[in-house]
This record gives structure tokens, C-alpha cells and sequence, in this order.
């Protein structure tokens, strides 16, 4: 047997324990990577059948491929794009596009105009990630994105933590806090946005206060977290499989594709095969 083993119960426990600890707050679920490996379309359809049908991926391609299979459900593009083909693609499947600067949000107006019709979007505030994103010091020009670019709806306003799960609270604090500075200065020029929302797992996990409108949940589905586990969340995958070779390397020796991992000292190294993920 060579299988990764999806227990669905398990599953199922994971998602009404996040939804109890979400209270009234919407789950983004994030299903990136195929849904981390499991199978984008058994995966996404659990949640669906739990009442969870806002979703999330970090790519255009990702993007295209769930819309395609036309479930029941919103789709945000955790990428941003200035890419007019990528924009456009997007658009005529009808999901929700991220903006990360004013250039692109001049361009997905226009497309959306000639297009004739509105751009649901969500506008991406870099508090600190150094990734994606306006800056959160660029404080006129995410109010110009959303005054000016008549049609484009902002839906959402979302950050993203760079070290949630560390022990230290400092910078995951002040990435808040800077946060909560563009959702009081767009509110003080009258500008109402939806949805706030910047936890990841590890963050919904350990910050009460932080939980906004929305939490954007992923790993946590899975019970693979990097914090502690605090409500009873299960691991739902087992690898079933066999040794079929063992290999003795020495020091400075290279494994895998591209060299990526080069031997620190003698090591021992096992051959384990995987074919396929199974539900059960």
C-alpha cells in the first residue's frame, strides 16, 4: 500500500471546531496547492456541505481551475496581478481579484469597464511581509484606489502575518496595529469596507483579538499547525506505505532534483513511495 490516507471525520471535527472558535466571523478557506495535497474538488466539497463557501487560492492558475469546476462558491486570488490577459481571465470567471498598488488598480477599472462591468476585489496591505501589497504607509493612495476606480467594489481589505506562529508576540502586534491605522483612516474619510481580515491559522489560533470581519483558515483544516492546539483539532492524514530502499550517504552529498538538500554528515536515507490520496 502506498497511499495518504484522508480520514473525512476528521476532517469534518476540524471545521466545526474553527467554525465554534469563528463565532460569527466568515472562514476564508484557503485551498491552495490542490487543498494542501488532499485534492482541491473532495476537499473543497466538505466545506461546502459545512456552510464554508468563500474560498481562497495564491495563484491565477489555481484561480482559473476551481472557477471552472463551477462549485457554489466565491473565489479570491490571494495573487496580485497586473497582468491585463491574467486580469481579464479573472474577471469573465467572476473572482475576486487582489490589488496591491494603484497602477493595478487603474488597470483592473479599466478592464472592468470595458468589460461593463463591476471588479470585486480585495485591496492587499503590506504591514510588514515585504510581499504583495500597497504599503501601509501609502495611506492616499489606497484611498485614491478606492475614490477614483468607479468599477471596481472593494469587498475586502486584508493583510497577511510574517511570523504568527513564533513565540514572541512584538512584530505580529505591530503588523496590527498598522493595520488597524488603514481601517481607521479609510473610515475616517467615510469609506466603508466590508471585510478586515488578516489572520492565518497560527494567528486565529493564539490572537482573540485579532479575528476582524474574516480569518483566513488553511493548515489548521488539516490539524498541521505550528501553535498549540487549544481546541481539539485532529490530524487527518496517515501515510500508509513500505520502505523500498535504504541508502548510506557520506557529508556533502546531494539529494533530489536540482541538488536541493545536500547531506550535513553521514546519513541514513529511506526510500518511502506514495501513488495516490485517498478519502475514507
Amino acid at each position: 500500500m502506498k497511499v495518504l490516507e484522508i480520514k473525512t471525520k476528521d476532517l469534518e471535527n476540524n471545521i466545526v471546531k474553527l467554525q465554534k472558535r469563528a463565532g460569527d466571523r466568515k472562514i476564508i478557506a484557503v485551498v491552495k496547492g490542490n487543498g494542501y495535497g488532499l485534492g482541491l474538488e473532495n476537499f473543497v466539497e466538505i466545506l461546502l456541505e459545512h456552510g464554508i463557501n468563500y474560498l481562497a487560492v495564491s495563484s491565477v492558475e489555481e484561480a482559473i481551475e476551481l472557477a471552472d469546476k463551477k462549485m457554489n462558491a466565491t473565489i479570491l486570488c490571494l495573487e496580485a496581478t497586473s497582468i491585463e490577459e491574467e486580469i481579464q481571465l479573472l474577471l469573465d470567471k467572476d473572482v475576486v481579484v487582489t490589488i496591491g498598488n494603484i497602477d493595478t488598480a487603474k488597470k483592473v477599472n479599466e478592464i472592468a469597464k470595458n468589460m461593463n462591468k463591476k471588479a470585486y476585489v480585495h485591496l492587499k496591505i503590506d504591514t510588514g511581509f515585504s510581499r504583495y501589497g500597497f504599503l501601509y504607509t501609502e495611506k492616499n493612495e489606497i484611498l485614491n484606489s478606492i475614490q477614483s476606480c468607479t468599477s471596481i467594489l472593494v469587498d475586502g481589505i486584508f493583510s497577511h502575518f510574517s511570523s504568527a506562529y513564533f513565540e514572541k508576540e512584538d512584530y505580529t502586534r505591530l503588523q496590527y496595529k498598522r493595520f488597524l491605522e488603514i481601517k481607521s483612516y479609510l473610515e475616517d474619510n467615510n469609506i466603508n469596507i466590508p471585510m478586515y481580515h488578516i489572520c492565518n491559522s497560527s494567528a486565529f489560533l493564539k490572537y482573540d483579538d485579532m479575528f476582524m470581519d474574516a480569518v483566513r483558515i488553511g493548515s489548521a483544516f488539516l490539524g498541521r499547525i505550528s501553535v498549540k492546539n487549544n481546541i481539539g483539532l485532529k490530524k487527518i492524514g496517515m501515510l500508509k506505505s513500505n520502505v523500498v530502499e535504504i541508502k548510506k550517504l557520506e557529508k556533502g552529498v546531494p539529494v533530489g532534483y536540482s541538488n536541493s538538500e545536500i547531506t550535513k554528515k553521514s546519513t541514513v536515507l529511506a526510500i518511502v513511495p506514495v501513488r495516490i490520496c485517498r478519502w475514507i
